[in-house]
């Protein structure tokens, strides 16, 4: 069977979906159409989070715009031109379906026969209060019983939701799951590196919901849990028995548009802080706290993949201002089998890059080496620029590691970069190969940044090289006074908001 995987997937993401540490420092924010500048931090293990991880350019840049395009053919997403919702359909709460359930009871009682199937409960004026104003509809699960027949009609859904699938099970599931979803021989995942699993897998309950979020200013969905009332309870754990398979992991990929905005556009996803996982000393410490309860905002930009704890992390999603706000949700369902205890005996692979990581004890404090996106301050600094100098050496890692730069950057048009290449001047082939990035600037085109603009060069003959200070030298002269300077190595990555 072939298999796909979620790119950015990391070691990180398998320890933050399987231990979860409470994390408390701030107040949340009132709720508001405006994203938290509040990052969850705890004494235990500052600037980190459990419980959920984000993973950007999850697929590609082109992927979301052709998912989008996927689902309006098929009638699921009406097209702006036609105006309407497609099969979306006023979302309800489980109030509206209480209320629901309530009134057509009531109406049974009084008339001594069952109407619900004369009822359109979702139409009714009735219990309007617990409507949140997005519109929505499952892909039914019959639809995608033919694995065949539905990567055929909706071979972009197929991939994303397939993907969510193989990578789960691979990372996260039994050795039994991958030997019966991939075969004993199954070549690109080695079952000597499969890490301990987490969690026990059913992906024939496996849903998939679209989601659109009108952008005005008024749409949202309320403090919640996916699992309902199980949040925020420590439920025992085990390799036998145990509950039924219920939702474990939540997906969601955003298809907004590649200019979203965090301001103006808003509709933030607000992860609070889980205390599902704490310790007896903790609970005692935070009962002294008149104020525990943090959150963290995930913006919604394209090709941007959420993946948490459903069963931990409760969740809220902020209005959207300006423009709608789509998303594909993806649950998982299964249930946890892992150990609090595990985060000490941690041995397993990342095969994307063959290291191992092997730790007879792990401090929590060094676990989580893969940060959120920053905070952004509550000054407005986007009209200052930022110059980057950059010194290279015959690297090949200075086009990804421009690449970063701007992908990450919250405001990349203000971004300047200098480079002071150091190559072979001699060679047409070297001299392309590493100066010419062509590749890279195709994908930066809709990141509002221009190399012909934005990006200032010296190429200097390796041999005459005398070392890193004097190349710097070289590359602080490409400033040409801006509001920062920042001086890097050509082989970096950034976190996302880094300026």
């Amino acid at each position: 069977m072939t298999t796909s995987k979620i790119p950015g997937w990391s070691p990180n993401t398998d320890l933050l979906l399987r231990h979860v540490f409470p994390t408390f420092d701030e107040d949340c924010p009132p709720s508001s159409g405006k994203p938290s500048r509040h990052i969850a931090k705890g004494p235990a293990v500052h600037g980190s989070h459990g419980g959920f991880d984000i993973i950007d350019h999850a697929f590609g840049y082109k992927f979301p715009s052709a998912l989008l395009k996927e689902l309006q053919s098929h009638g699921w997403v009406d097209t702006p031109t036609n105006g309407g919702r497609g099969k979306l359909s006023p979302a309800r709460t489980k109030m509206d379906v209480d209320l629901s359930n309530i009134f057509i009871a009531s109406v049974n009682d009084f008339l001594g026969s069952d109407v619900s199937d004369n009822v359109d409960a979702s139409r009714s004026n009735w219990g309007s209060s617990g409507v949140r104003g997005d519109e929505s509809a499952f892909i039914p699960r019959k639809d995608r019983s033919d694995a065949l027949e539905f990567s055929l009609r909706y071979p972009a859904l197929h991939h994303l939701i397939s993907s969510i699938e193989d990578t789960a099970i691979q990372r996260l599931g039994t050795k039994k799951e991958v030997r019966e979803r991939y075969g004993e021989d199954h070549e690109k995942y080695s079952m000597k590196e499969k890490p301990s699993p987490a969690f026990v897998f059913d992906t024939s309950l496996t849903s998939v919901q679209v989601a659109k979020f009108p952008g005005d200013g008024r749409a949202g969905y309320p403090r919640h849990c996916d699992r309902g009332n199980s949040c925020l309870v420590d439920t025992a754990r085990s390799d036998e028995g145990g509950k039924g398979m219920e939702r474990i992991l939540t997906f969601v990929y955003y298809l907004t548009p590649p200019d979203w905005d965090a301001d103006s556009d808003g509709g933030a996803l607000r992860l609070f802080s889980p205390i599902g996982e704490v310790s007896k000393s903790d609970t005692a410490l935070l009962a002294k706290e008149s104020n525990y309860d943090t959150c963290f905002d995930v913006i919604p930009y394209s090709d941007r993949m959420v993946v948490f704890r459903s069963d931990l992390i409760e969740h809220q999603v902020m209005p959207s201002f300006r423009r709608d706000r789509m998303a594909v949700t993806v649950w998982l369902y299964g249930r946890a089998i892992s150990s609090r205890n595990e985060a000490t005996k941690i041995n397993f692979t990342d095969n994307s890059s063959n290291q191992t990581f092997e730790d007879a004890k792990v401090d929590r404090d060094e676990v989580f080496r893969s940060p959120p996106p920053l905070a952004l301050p509550s000054n407005n600094f986007r009209e200052k620029t930022v110059f980057v100098a950059i010194p290279s050496y015959r690297d090949k890692e200075t086009w990804p590691t421009i690449k970063s730069l701007i992908q990450m950057a919250r405001y990349p048009g203000r971004v300047y970069i200098g480079v002071v290449w150091q190559v072979d001047t001699k060679s047409q082939q070297e001299m392309d190969m590493f100066t010419s990035g062509k590749d890279i600037i195709t994908t930066l085109k809709s990141s509002h940044w221009e190399n012909t603009k934005n990006l200032r060069s010296i190429i200097v003959g390796y041999t005459q090289s005398t070392g890193p200070c004097y190349a710097r030298y070289l590359a602080q002269t490409l400033h040409r006074g801006e509001d920062y300077v920042l001086q890097i190595d050509s082989h970096m990555r950034f976190r996302p908001n880094w300026d």
